[in-house]
């Protein structure tokens, strides 16, 4: 089972796939001899490695499929954690602790309301958890991965909170990055490092997001930074998919960058992110890593959106075309069953697209386009209840009224 789980890491696609099978199928055999009873120690062991298999099998997977492995997977490792305990097994217990929060941030990633911040939660709590057994004296290196997904899950829980408590998390993100970056070295451990760095660009420029003036550009130019560091072990030709995922963000973080920026400065920077997002779509193919490849589309889609709004007349019009025709191919993979909270996000940009691409339109085609942008708004606000995102939700609500009366305004014409 564990080499099959190994052969499936080196494949892609229906091979990854039917190898995973296999290596589930092979843990569920070998429990049928390791039981609990029998051999409790091996049966937890088993326990946690058929957890971990199920958790590959759902990366693979969407909609039902995915949330049901995804529930196995949180099931397999609670029941480990019957055995391994921290007094009788601490090692033990703290990586499986850790290994039950990454599935966890998973089943956050899928959920919406108020199931979402509950799993984002009892993350972070099993992150702290582990790390009361994994310390930096002790295990220096396990340390150093724990605080890498604790960073990782709290700015998670800042994309669901707002205000102050969105602050407080993201700073909270980018202090356990920082943390993993004394340990995780470029010398030591590059491959680590460099996904460090790539993670706390992420939480820099959310940070950047919530700030303004001269804090937002250098919180963006620290992310920048940190990316163009990431590529220089992340390069094409040795981690193509890592290259691509870490050219995916670097785009996004020109991207803020070019909303602080005008004039050349502004066009400069536009028009790298779409180059990059390009060229990471070389490799996040739809076949290959459909979520990886929806998410550019989403964000080439973002930064044709801008370019659209710095041009004019045909330009303006082409551009705001392909920004569409991107994010509506986006949506073929973010559905709302599979990933709610992106598939929100999408719904948004494609209403604000279709509204800007409205303004350069003819009465018949505008007034079209204002009811598509309309429907595309209120299917985000299925996911962004007033319950769940008050603050978004009630920016969105005027935004609907506000083009509703542009409708009503163009109908009785």
């Amino acid at each position: 089972a564990v080499a099959l789980r190994d052969q499936a890491s080196a494949s892609e696609g229906g091979t990854r796939a039917r190898l995973l099978r296999e290596s589930v199928a092979a843990y569920r055999l070998a429990l049928e001899v390791r039981t609990r009873k029998a051999l409790p120690r091996d049966w937890a062991a088993t326990q946690n490695n058929l957890a971990a298999a199920l958790r590959d099998q759902a990366s693979a997977s969407e909609g039902m499929a995915r949330a049901r492995l995804l529930r196995e997977s949180v099931a397999a490792y609670r029941l480990a954690l019957e055995v391994r305990t921290r007094k009788a097994l601490p090692q033990d217990w703290a990586a499986t602790q850790n290994n039950l929060a990454l599935v966890l941030s998973d089943q956050a990633k899928s959920s919406e309301g108020g199931t979402r911040p509950r799993l984002l939660r009892e993350s972070v709590v099993a992150y702290r958890l582990a790390l009361e057994v994994r310390t930096r004296k002790a295990l220096p290196q396990d340390w150093a991965t724990t605080q890498n997904n604790l960073a990782a899950a709290l700015r998670d829980q800042a994309s669901a909170s707002e205000g102050g408590t969105r602050a407080r998390l993201l700073t909270e993100s980018v202090a356990a990055y920082r943390l993993a970056l004394e340990v995780r070295t470029r010398d030591a451990l590059p491959q680590g490092w460099a996904k460090t760095q790539n993670n706390l660009a992420l939480a820099l420029s959310d940070q950047a997001d919530a700030s303004e003036g001269g804090t937002r550009a250098r919180l963006l130019g620290e992310s920048v930074a940190a990316y163009r560091w990431a590529l220089e072990v992340h390069t094409r030709e040795a981690f193509p998919h890592a290259w691509a995922k870490t050219l995916n963000n670097l785009a996004n973080a020109l991207w803020s960058q070019a909303s602080a920026s005008e004039g050349v400065a502004r066009a400069r920077l536009l028009g790298e992110s779409v180059a990059a997002h390009r060229l990471a779509l070389e490799v996040r193919t739809r076949e290959a890593l459909p979520q990886g490849w929806a998410k550019t589309q989403n964000n080439l889609a973002n930064a044709l959106s801008d370019q659209a709004d710095a041009s004019e007349g045909g330009t303006r019009a082409r551009l705001l075309g392909e920004a569409v025709a991107a994010y509506r191919l986006a949506l073929k993979v973010y559905t709302r069953e599979a990933l709610p909270q992106g598939w929100a996000w999408i719904q948004n940009n494609l209403a604000l697209a279709l509204h800007a691409k409205s303004a350069g339109a003819v009465a018949e085609q505008r007034l079209l386009l204002l009811k598509e942008a309309v429907v595309a708004m209120r299917r985000a606000l299925q996911v962004w209840t007033a319950q769940a995102l008050p603050g978004r939700h009630a920016l969105r609500v005027n935004w609907i009224k506000s083009v509703e009366e542009d409708i009503r305004n163009l109908e009785s014409r």
